[in-house]
């Protein structure tokens, strides 16, 4: 029954994240979270370009984490790439004398 409960919450929340609009305001939620799972500090605490953060630490920090782990995995598929060639030549030297 709780099981049944929970998944019915699970549910109805991606119902709702995959048909409700995203504002300014919850992209600065999800900016704020980044900086916290990618700038964490012990010394600054909560403290993001947002401002100190007090309460609600989870919610900054689940907003970011889609966020971060879509950077950790395109940093991880970076390894695999094979690096492009002439993408970034240098000019032939010129080998005209200084006067």
């Amino acid at each position: 029954m709780l099981a049944g409960l929970l998944a019915l919450f699970l549910i109805q929340g991606l119902w709702l994240t995959g048909h409700q609009t995203l504002t300014d305001r919850d992209y600065q939620y999800a900016r704020c979270g980044r900086e916290m799972w990618e700038r964490a500090s012990p010394l600054a605490g909560y403290f993001t370009s947002c401002g100190n953060i007090h309460d609600g630490v989870l919610a900054y920090r689940l907003a970011g984490l889609p966020l971060t782990l879509n950077l950790l995995v395109e940093r991880g598929l970076d390894h695999f790439r094979k690096p492009r060639t002439g993408w970034c030549r240098r000019p032939p030297a010129r080998s005209r004398p200084r006067t």
